[in-house]
């Protein structure tokens, strides 16, 4: 997974309080390092790590408040911005929350913490197009009742776009025995794990929306407080982690070696192709379609449909028995590169884009497709039937054609092909 360099996250984490009225919360350290740890992990979320600044015990509320002002009004509309705490969370008098540092006195929690309230003017002014807080503390459910709420101030952080807030429960959030020196909070900790263990069946990548609801189910199945989610514009779909289960569920995409023929005798077969096509898109794409019909004989008619972008084939696939046949639309795109040249992102899309309003599509290459982009397709559960040089050439070797002389002769019987 590549590094994502426009992002900027602020990780929290309040382990030790002067007063006695907290508890110390060894756990909070270490779960503050592993979120550093799956958003740095190039395999998982990707983020360099000169773009996650942590804080670790801040004793007063100016220690969290000029970072993370910095970082949110720094970032760009392109930028995603991410804030994490982790430690006592308490309610003032009028029932606002306050996050509890080093300093903070429980008898004067107005003016001794980080209120809740004051992160918002900072986040509402940055330009950052996605925005995240997660909130690992007591009460942390009051920041979401914030942002629904009658008061005007309040209420406009709705308008924001693109936010999303993930807190941990509406009053008590468990952690585990103070004594514990290597535990995690019951929260954080759940959260590590699924984005650490991936969800099976899932796609390449996990959005917000899907770890929220993963995080219910474990959180409810071990009987600890139920987290709460709130999102603006969609941004609950918003792709954080690359799904760690995912290679698990598929097959890894075919190597470049294993999309190519190795017998030189076979390599032959498919230059002669590419000599008779040779800068004639059209009457390749006449060719593939020849070819995908030794595959699928149940085509029907099709017809070359041309675009602003290149040429592609519409077509019927016939589907069921003789008497009751549905047909199927496909469009077919295909590529007579050499066996040195792969299919890349934007030809697939391509097809991708055309797809949208038929069942399937195929893509016929005389080469390869680079495997990142069979993943991409699979990944995206994209009806796509995928025919490289190999495939290409079992077809021809299925039909009688063994060799590039018999390839040639069957070329010149197909080259009637226009219907």
């Amino acid at each position: 997974m590549n590094v994502r360099s426009g992002w900027r996250a602020l990780l929290i984490g309040v382990s030790e309080y002067d007063d006695d009225g907290f508890r110390n919360v060894p756990a909070a350290l270490n779960s503050v390092r592993a979120i550093k740890g799956i958003l740095t992990d190039p395999n998982l979320c990707g983020w360099p790590e000169e773009c996650v600044t942590v804080i670790e015990n801040p004793r007063r509320p100016i220690d969290v408040g000029r970072p993370l002002r910095k970082i949110a009004l720094d970032a760009t509309a392109a930028d995603t911005l991410l804030i994490y705490f982790v430690g006592h969370g308490a309610l003032n008098e009028i029932g606002e929350l306050c996050l509890a540092l080093g300093e903070t006195v429980w008898s004067d929690i107005e003016f001794s913490s980080l209120e809740y309230g004051k992160l918002r003017p900072p986040l509402k002014r940055s330009e950052a197009g996605t925005k995240i807080v997660i909130l690992d503390c007591c009460h942390s459910g009051k920041a979401i009742e914030a942002l629904s709420g009658d008061d005007s101030e309040i209420a406009d952080m709705t308008e924001i776009g693109g936010a999303y807030t993930l807190t941990a429960a509406e009053q008590a959030a468990h952690v585990p025995n103070s004594e514990d020196k290597d535990s995690r909070t019951s929260f954080t900790n759940a959260l590590v794990d699924i984005v650490t263990g991936g969800v099976s069946g899932g796609g390449e990548f996990l959005d917000l929306s899907t770890i929220y609801g993963r995080l219910v189910q474990r959180l409810n199945a071990a009987g600890l407080p139920k987290p709460n989610q709130r999102g603006t514009n969609n941004v609950e779909s918003f792709e954080f982690t690359r799904n760690s289960a995912f290679a698990s569920t598929l097959h890894d995409a075919p190597a470049i070696d294993q999309q190519l023929p190795e017998d030189a005798g076979d390599m032959e077969m498919l230059d002669v192709i590419r000599r008779r096509f040779e800068g004639n898109n059209s009457g390749f794409l006449h060719c593939a379609v020849a070819i995908w019909k030794l595959i699928a004989p149940p085509t029907g008619k099709y017809e070359l449909v041309r675009g602003r972008y290149g040429n592609v084939v519409s077509g019927k696939y016939a589907l069921g028995p003789i008497d009751d046949r549905i047909e199927l639309e496909f469009y077919l795109d295909a590529r007579c590169y050499p066996s040195t040249k792969g299919v890349d992102y934007s030809s697939v899309d391509r097809l991708i884009s055309r797809i949208r309003n038929s069942h399937f599509g195929v893509f016929l290459t005389l080469s390869y497709v680079e495997p990142d982009v069979y993943r991409h397709i699979w990944s995206e559960r994209q009806p796509i039937v995928v025919i490289c040089g190999k495939g290409v050439v079992e077809a021809l070797r299925a039909h009688g054609c063994a060799t590039a002389a018999e390839v040639e002769d069957w070329l010149k019987g197909q080259l009637s092909l226009a219907s």
